[in-house]
């Protein structure tokens, strides 16, 4: 009880902090918050890997310090919100498309295909499991010519992200992520999960090849069954499901196994909605996806001075629409 009243206290305290906060003037005290609010820390190992009405308390906290920005990025995801190509529902929290036909797609998947060819994947990838490769497509490596941002940037993509978040988000990875067989049981993201980082938020994932049931494809649960997951289950976020404790809530045939040709593409709210992925069936198969996650500002991913931190204001320059600077985490 103690406890609980001094992380009570303590968030008293920021929700004034967040009134005057200005992140030129205070670059000392954002570390200091950060780190306070960061998932292994003080407040933020409480709220962060919680049940989810927990966690909406300290996104609510986190959103005040960017009152003026989120209402910024509201009112240009409406301006351009009919440029949307697809709508995800909100119901579903996810949308595949197997026809998706914009032109920087074969480049894109042609690129990230030569990489896997050509390049020392256990030497460049930034994580450990044994069943997925991560971090194989740096952000210096990536220009504005590049078909990976050029698809980002495309106005249709990002009004579709923005109406479904309800801002304009900031682009948080471009990558690829190789899946491939382990002898191990499942484990880790091989087990149904939601994903951390937000309380909202979509990843999209382009298949750079063929996807079958042997390939370990994306499997997912819509956002309203997923609720009735995470009340039975008492979810915390962090928890890693075995099938065992979801089939009986929701049964196979409610859990739609996304598989596909080259170039399906799937938007996918990974936070609400439960999923696994990476059951790779064949030591000879393998799956390679271009992956983008897109998160609102006041996630629990991003730095209070996000814009400071943001892997790809880089490419961001004055000429651009303001709702890719905003997309790309530049100032505005």
């Amino acid at each position: 009880m103690a406890k609980w009243l001094g992380i009570k206290k303590r968030c008293a305290a920021l929700s004034d902090v967040a009134r005057f906060f200005n992140p030129k003037k205070n670059v000392m005290l954002i570390k200091i918050l950060d780190k306070l609010l960061h998932k292994d820390h003080l407040i933020g190992r409480y709220y962060v890997k919680a049940p989810a009405e927990q966690r909406k308390k300290l996104l609510r906290l986190r959103a005040r310090f960017h009152k003026r920005d989120l209402l910024a990025r509201r009112e240009e995801a409406a301006r351009i919100a009919d440029e949307a190509f697809i709508e995800i529902p909100d119901d579903l929290g996810f949308k595949v498309l197997s026809d998706c036909s914009f032109p920087e797609i074969p480049d894109m998947l042609d690129q990230a295909l030569e990489v896997v060819r050509t390049r020392d994947l256990e030497k460049i990838r930034k994580n450990k499991k044994a069943q997925l490769m991560t971090g194989l497509l740096k952000p210096h490596e990536l220009s504005l010519d590049s078909p990976f941002i050029r698809f980002l940037l495309r106005k249709e993509v990002v009004a579709a992200v923005s109406n479904y978040l309800g801002c304009i988000p900031v682009v948080a990875k471009v990558d690829l992520w190789y899946s491939r067989y382990s002898s191990e049981e499942a484990e880790n993201s091989q087990l149904f999960h939601c994903d951390y980082e937000s309380g909202r938020q979509l990843k999209v994932f382009i298949f750079a090849k063929e996807v079958e049931l042997e390939d370990g494809p994306f499997t997912v649960i819509s956002a309203k069954r997923s609720d009735d997951l995470r009340r039975a289950l008492r979810y915390r976020y962090g928890d890693k499901i075995p099938d065992s404790l979801v089939d009986p809530v929701v049964p196979r045939k409610e859990q739609v196994v996304v598989t596909g040709p080259r170039a399906t593409v799937l938007f996918g709210d990974t936070s609400r909605c439960f999923h696994y992925g990476s059951r790779v069936r064949d030591p000879k198969r393998w799956r390679l996806a271009v992956l983008y996650q897109f998160l609102r500002p006041q996630s629990f991913l991003m730095s209070l001075d996000y814009k400071r931190t943001a892997p790809f204001s880089f490419l961001a320059h004055k000429e651009m629409p303001l709702y890719q600077r905003m997309l790309l985490g530049a100032s505005f």
